[in-house]
């Protein structure tokens, strides 16, 4: 009886013990999969809400950028600001108006040359030297053209000597070199 009562015993433990395999079989086969397909679902749901809010602030972005842009449109068209896409450009738009209203004010320029480009308070600005001879008439009709014209131009020196004759006489015609300046629109604003 004692071997009938181990026999039973060993074949309780061992089903038991299969029991336990067959619970570790389907743990390991069924569970585990089912386990890391949801974490990994979970993964994947973490990175399309993260994806979402990058979009969302994308679009945001996207508004503020096109409002960005119509301000700046809006400035270059205002007529403020010198033309042109670069320092170069600019210069030489200057030179040109310049020498423009001179014409238009019947005063002949000897020359025109530009001024580096200097930063004033935030603002960007593009400079041109000109020199002339004139009354002081024509002086004064010009700086008033410079003052009233858009873009709106800066008077920043103004040198005025007076023109001697090969006699040693005095003329009324005067050297003038006038240093103007005009702003510059920079490409980009600070993002709001």
């Amino acid at each position: 009886m004692n071997t009938h009562r181990l026999a039973k015993r060993y074949r309780q433990a061992t089903a038991l013990v299969l029991l336990a395999a067959a619970l570790g079989a389907i743990t390991i086969f069924a569970v585990v999969p089912l386990v890391h397909d949801h974490n990994q679902r979970q993964a994947e749901i973490q990175d399309q809400r993260i994806l979402l809010a990058r979009l969302n602030g994308f679009a945001e972005n996207k508004t503020a950028a096109e409002q960005l842009a119509e301000r700046n449109r809006l400035r270059l068209q205002s007529g403020v600001f010198l033309a042109g896409s670069t320092d170069a450009m600019r210069a030489a738009n200057l030179q040109a108006l310049l020498t423009n209203i001179a014409k238009q004010k019947g005063i002949r320029l000897r020359s025109t040359r530009t001024q580096p480009a200097a930063d004033h308070q935030g603002v960007r600005f593009i400079g041109a030297q000109a020199e002339m001879s004139a009354n002081i008439k024509k002086v004064q009709e010009l700086l008033l053209a410079l003052e009233a014209v858009k873009p709106h131009l800066f008077v920043q020196t103004l040198h005025i000597t007076q023109n001697v004759t090969r006699r040693g006489s005095q003329a009324d015609v005067l050297d003038v070199r006038v240093n103007v300046e005009g702003p510059v629109a920079t490409d980009m604003e600070a993002t709001p």
